[in-house]
């Protein structure tokens, strides 16, 4: 990311001196917070500006005729996109854990209002079978993976192996999904969707991905994912509820099981 000065602000826990007393460590904590988020809010009001409580939207329609509309923010949610999220379930394909449960991350949320993120931990055959039900239903597959290794950018390939280090460097052995997280080797950095899927005798053996970096990579944008490199970096899949078993969903109904938030897994949530 692109630095606004040559000497970065002081992090907020810089300011704040610890306490003997508890109660009082976290009232400085809080007021400090409060101060250093105005500026953070001041920062990007100068590049962003306020946030609009209306604003005008200027498009051109299936017709080929240019409309323009005005909008509040939540008007234009339910017009452009019209969507309940909490009809869609996070699936995550987490081998360090029991499979078939439900966690929750702690001090993990993206609202002040929301509760810790939750996932159900499937393996990653019942995560490819939601998204190709999810695609033969025509509905896209919001997913997250490490798109770190194994990936071809200029043609748009990501497929393990299609880079033979081992032969190169003659290694031996290697590690599971699960070593790889604990030795933070590997975890879901990267979201992208999936908008189609080559099937041949009831398998998939590709997957059609849809990036974001720029239609000079792949073709014109889109990717081709095999199906190794699915099972090996592919880490949450977002799916609409109504393409998951009613077994599968009972386990939202569990006791969420606590990650703490040292976890690998916090890095991506």
């Amino acid at each position: 990311g692109a630095h606004i000065s040559e000497e970065p602000p002081k992090p907020i826990a810089i300011g704040i001196k610890p306490k003997i007393v508890v109660t009082e460590v976290r009232i400085t904590g809080r007021s400090r917070k409060v101060e250093m988020v105005k500026d953070v809010y001041r920062i990007l009001v100068l590049h962003f500006d306020i946030p609009p409580k209306k604003f005008v939207w200027r498009f051109e329609n299936k017709d080929k005729k240019i409309v323009e509309k005005e909008y509040t923010p939540q008007s234009f949610f339910k017009e452009a996109v019209d969507v309940d999220l909490n009809d869609y379930v996070a699936l995550v394909d987490y081998p360090n854990h029991k499979y078939n449960e439900k966690y929750q991350i702690d001090l993990c949320r993206n609202m002040p209002e929301a509760e810790d993120m939750t996932f159900i931990n499937l393996d990653i055959e019942k995560l490819k079978a939601y998204a190709l039900k999810s695609l033969q239903e025509g509905e896209p597959v919001w997913f997250a993976a490490d798109a770190g290794w194994q990936m071809e950018r200029k043609l748009g390939i990501m497929a393990d192996g299609i880079y033979d280090y081992k032969a190169l460097f003659n290694l031996k052995g290697g590690m599971s999904k699960a070593d790889m997280i604990n030795y933070r080797v590997s975890i879901a950095n990267h979201a992208m969707v999936f908008v189609g899927a080559d099937v041949k005798d009831n398998k998939v053996i590709k997957w059609k991905v849809e990036n974001s970096w720029g239609t000079e990579h792949g073709n014109k944008g889109y990717w081709s994912m095999y199906d190794n490199w699915f099972n090996k970096y592919v880490y949450v899949a977002i799916i609409n509820k109504k393409y998951v078993s009613k077994k599968d969903l009972n386990i939202l109904k569990q006791k969420a099981k606590k990650i703490p938030a040292w976890d690998p897994l916090r890095t991506f949530f």
